[in-house]
């Protein structure tokens, strides 16, 4: 049995009918002119087109008179609107903008073609989209705009935050008594690190009993193993243990008051960065203590990172611990073989890696979401997708 769709349009009264395979995706009225747009999809797969990771449905739209509901031919609908070429020049003489409406004969509809040309500048931006919108939307020329004044906010608002040792000084002075700056196990023990009347003291009790600690202080039964009168030496004392971000894991279950500790926290770990000596296991460990003090609040440039070929600053990524900067990426690498490498971002393909002869020609082509045989400078490095797409490199573990 033929299998009917239609496009109903209740408070009119009228409909259309579609092939059996071919169904509504969405509807709405045209902003400008007041017409019906109806999009619609073929939903028989024998037709539908892959490649490059994506699946293309063949789609068609019908634009409809709006009090019948009668379909609209090109030479109908193009009375409703302007085709002519617009030009702006905005009065700041930084930009001159080109909008045209054109229609498209293979698709039968409409799109509208965009120029925006910076004038203190050669820099030039195009843009061809839809056409009919259901609400208004911004030019090309609107959005840029919009763009370049939210930048603008979030610099200026970025330039305004505190120093990481002024951030600090600023949750230091809001202490109050009995509050947490950070607890960590100790065996079967929870080591708790507060502040009270001025001073920094440190309670070693038993877990059981570690969320009643502010009454046990307050009856005199526990006792404070050692007091620090800063919270640099508090710090200080602390990461003396060798290894202490390895030996101690922090208790996640207490509420706690770390934001005043960012400053010497911040300062250890970026000491540890710079040394570049550990494992990814060691680097997550690491880590994880940065997260006690994280926040949007201080710049992020708080957090150093090195690149691992060069040693120059690069900007700090957790998930990628040695990972190397742009400009040592941009170097030639070499397979173990001596082949020169060519590596392309895939999308959700992961990355096409060629090996190259001294003429250029393609000696083997793979495709794979890993690969550890990046020779440069004396040293190996792996190549994988990136979380937000294009490659990272990192230092392969124990490679040099």
């Amino acid at each position: 049995m033929k299998k009917l769709n239609y496009f109903v349009c209740a408070n009119r009264g009228y409909y259309i009918e579609l092939d059996w395979s071919w169904e509504v995706s969405y509807s709405f009225k045209d902003f400008e002119s007041g017409l019906i747009y109806v999009h619609t999809v073929d939903q028989n797969e024998d037709r539908w087109v892959s490649g490059a990771g994506m699946i293309r449905q063949p789609q068609k739209s019908y634009i409809l008179e709006p009090k019948y509901g009668k379909i609209m031919t090109y030479k109908e609908w193009k009375a409703f609107f302007n085709y002519d070429m617009q030009t702006i020049y905005t009065e700041d003489g930084m930009f001159k903008y080109t909008r045209q409406r054109k229609y498209d004969d293979k698709v039968d509809c409409d799109y509208i073609d965009e120029t925006l040309v910076f004038l203190k500048g050669d820099h030039i931006t195009t843009s061809q989209g839809v056409a009919f919108y259901g609400e208004k939307k911004d030019t090309l020329l609107e959005s840029t705009i919009k763009e370049i004044e939210e930048r603008i906010r979030i610099k200026q608002e970025y330039a305004n935050r505190p120093s990481i040792v002024d951030f600090s000084k600023g949750y230091e002075d809001k202490l109050e008594d009995y509050d947490i700056l950070f607890a960590y196990y100790k065996q079967t023990n929870v080591v708790l690190n507060i502040f009270d009347k001025g001073v920094y003291k440190v309670y070693e009790l038993n877990k059981s009993k570690q969320f009643d600690f502010r009454e046990l202080v307050r009856a005199g039964t526990i006792s404070p193993v050692i007091e620090f009168s800063s919270i640099k030496n508090l710090w200080e004392s602390f990461v003396q243990d060798e290894d202490w971000y390895l030996k101690y894991i922090r208790c996640y279950n207490i509420k706690t008051s770390p934001f005043a500790l960012a400053s010497v926290v911040l300062g250890t770990i970026n000491e540890l960065h710079r040394q570049q000596s550990f494992t990814f296991k060691e680097y997550e460990q690491i880590n994880s203590w940065i997260n006690l003090v994280y926040s949007d609040e201080y710049r992020g440039e708080e957090i150093k990172q090195w690149c691992s070929n060069c040693h120059s600053l690069v900007k700090f990524y957790s998930r990628y611990p040695k990972h190397i900067c742009r400009e040592c990426s941009d170097k030639k690498m070499y397979d173990k073989d001596g082949l020169l490498l060519d590596i392309v971002y895939l999308g959700y393909d992961g990355i096409e890696v060629k090996h190259l002869k001294s003429d250029n020609l393609v000696e083997k082509t793979e495709t794979t979401f890993y690969f550890d045989d990046c020779h440069l400078d004396g040293k190996i490095f792996t190549a994988q997708p990136a979380r937000f797409g294009g490659i990272v490199f990192q230092l392969k573990e124990d490679s040099i």
